[in-house]
């Protein structure tokens, strides 16, 4: 198992640079399942998933979500919060994660440092905890608030590339029951994926909980590239994808 490293009220797995508990004053911001594997070269399911260099399969490359999550990460506390760094065939990752006054922010770089050009994709893979998914109501990502059934649910909504963290309007995951609403807001990315198993899939997931899909629900900041076909680095280019959490009572 990785060892947890706590800074305030974070606290983070080196294995992937997982971020895996944001405390805050409203309460614990992020799922954790119950039966999460932390064994480095896994992945953990809830807490905040890197996905890198690839989105899922989305590139027609193995693993699916990229090779990051399962790697040991360099990982340093930096200002309440963590530095990590990872370099893995010819790309270079960089992630800093800071706490703030109403949650977290975190921006993940990669750098193409091989001698041809490569095609990434970026993504932070959020699983924020929620009194019962089928209560709560996300907007921001499409013209109508998104709900859910307890089935699966899984879209890619498009979003229009930001340069400043927080510049965008956000998207909101109102938890009328928890008595609060969660703001994700994206940087560089193009697309908010919104994801809950439902459930009968997640029935087959071993590693979420009995019962526990109905405890969060996915909003993924993601950089994906236009018809999701990922974005060309040349040699020595780099791209960067930022998310700044904040929580509010209703």
């Amino acid at each position: 198992m990785s060892n947890f490293l706590t800074a305030g009220n974070l606290r983070l797995s080196p294995g992937g640079a997982h971020l895996v508990s944001a405390d805050s004053q409203l309460g614990e911001l992020l799922y954790l399942s119950t039966t999460a594997n932390f064994e480095v070269g896994g992945s953990i399911r809830g807490g905040v998933p890197v996905i890198a260099p690839w989105f899922n399969d989305l590139l027609d490359r193995e693993p699916a979500h990229g090779w990051a999550r399962r790697k040991e990460w360099q990982v340093t506390e930096e200002e309440g919060g963590f530095d990590a760094k990872l370099t893995w065939r010819g790309i270079a990752l960089e992630m800093t994660i800071r706490p703030t006054a109403d949650g977290f922010a975190q921006t993940l770089t990669a750098t193409n440092l091989g001698q041809k050009e490569n095609t990434v994709q970026l993504a932070f893979h959020p699983y924020f905890r929620v009194s019962d998914v089928t209560g709560v109501r996300v907007s921001g990502a499409a013209d109508e608030p998104v709900a859910f059934d307890g089935s699966l649910f899984d879209r890619y909504f498009p979003v229009t590339p930001t340069r400043d963290l927080g510049a965008e309007s956000p998207v909101t995951i109102t938890d009328a029951a928890a008595n609060r609403v969660i703001s994700v807001y994206g940087f560089g990315s193009d697309h908010t994926v919104v994801w809950n198993p439902g459930e009968e899939k997640a029935a087959t997931m071993p590693d979420v909980g009995p019962d526990e899909w109905r405890h969060f629900v996915c909003v993924e900041p993601a950089k994906l590239g236009t018809n999701l076909r990922g974005i060309t680095l040349p040699t020595g280019g780099s791209a960067t994808l930022g998310m700044l959490v904040g929580v509010a009572a209703l």
